[in-house]
């Protein structure tokens, strides 16, 4: 061993014992980048701060639009408060065969603000409950065809397009109208009132 260590001491110069380190600070130069970075690398730095703070704005704009869209349409539909379903006779089961009903002839309407460019066709059948007095209730209604007919045209006309459109109001209006209806009726109560046909053009 301590012949191949003479060996290799002899092989190298003696002014190369420094070599290393010379060799180190000759390669040195060669190997570090120059002062002045190729064109092409320019692209690749980092951009000036105009740009960071536009992609920042772009970013946040995004999370604030996801975020919204994320509170209107999943979050909040779920809070809302809930809606009591109305009432139904005690005489309607979901079972039950329907009672006697009594068709409106159709209805044509033109909604509030429209100006008479717009109209809606409106079907109405009513729901006595079944039995003699279901039969009684019918006779009335036909007799008051007239009365019944107003009230829908003017339940229906004072809303505006967009309330028909909104199934809440839809049902609003079911309600109030079978409401008003039996307080105009002397030998009973309708039971139901469906909409046969509901046309907004």
């Amino acid at each position: 061993m301590a012949a191949d260590e003479a060996r290799r001491l002899q092989a190298v110069p003696a002014g190369d014992e420094e070599s290393p380190a010379a060799g180190a600070s000759e390669s040195s130069p060669a190997a570090a980048p120059p002062a002045t970075s190729p064109r092409w690398l320019a692209g690749l730095q980092v951009p000036g701060p105009l740009v960071r703070i536009a992609v920042g704005v772009i970013a946040v704009g995004l999370m604030t639009t996801g975020l919204f869209f994320l509170v209107t349409d999943v979050l909040l539909p779920g809070l809302g408060p809930a809606r009591a379903a109305p009432a139904q006779p005690e005489a309607q089961g979901a079972g039950a065969l329907p009672g006697n009903q009594f068709k409106v002839d159709e209805i044509i309407v033109n909604p509030a603000g429209t100006h008479g460019r717009r109209f809606l066709r409106l079907g109405v059948a009513l729901e006595a409950f079944s039995g003699a007095g279901g039969e009684a209730v019918l006779g009335e209604l036909e007799a008051r065809q007239a009365q019944v007919r107003d009230l829908f045209i003017r339940e229906f006309s004072s809303r505006t397009l967009e309330e028909l459109t909104d199934p809440t109001v839809r049902e609003e209006l079911r309600a109030g109208c079978q409401e008003k209806i039996n307080g105009l009726l002397v030998k009973g109560k309708i039971a139901q009132l469906y909409f046969t046909d509901y046309v907004l053009q």
